[in-house]
């Protein structure tokens, strides 16, 4: 759930759904201090360390998984794999204007 095309639609979700961040949109704070999940993404593109006390990634990635995952994912490797890339490149997009 929850896909998005860009940072700005990513960002403006944590401004205004559920649990607000103030600051989250514009390009004042890192993806990283928005919220862990978002920590634990801004990691895993760029290569950094787990986020403390919170999920790790898993070894061997989607295919490791042990659990429910989403029916297009599994039914699709291109598909999951393009996903994987767009999230990445979005990430690395911040990134590179705000810092980690």
């Amino acid at each position: 759930h929850n896909f998005f095309t860009s940072v700005k639609d990513l960002r403006r979700k944590y401004a205004t759904y559920g649990h607000m961040v103030k600051g989250a949109e514009g390009t004042g704070m890192p993806l990283r201090d928005i919220d862990k999940d978002l920590g634990f993404i801004v990691s895993c593109a760029t290569g950094g360390p787990d986020v403390k006390d919170f999920r790790k990634r898993i070894v061997g990635g989607f295919d490791a998984i042990d659990g429910p995952t989403p029916v297009l994912f599994q039914q699709s490797p291109e598909y999951r794999k393009a996903r994987h890339q767009e999230l990445t490149d979005i990430v690395l997009e911040d990134v590179a204007i705000i810092g980690q």
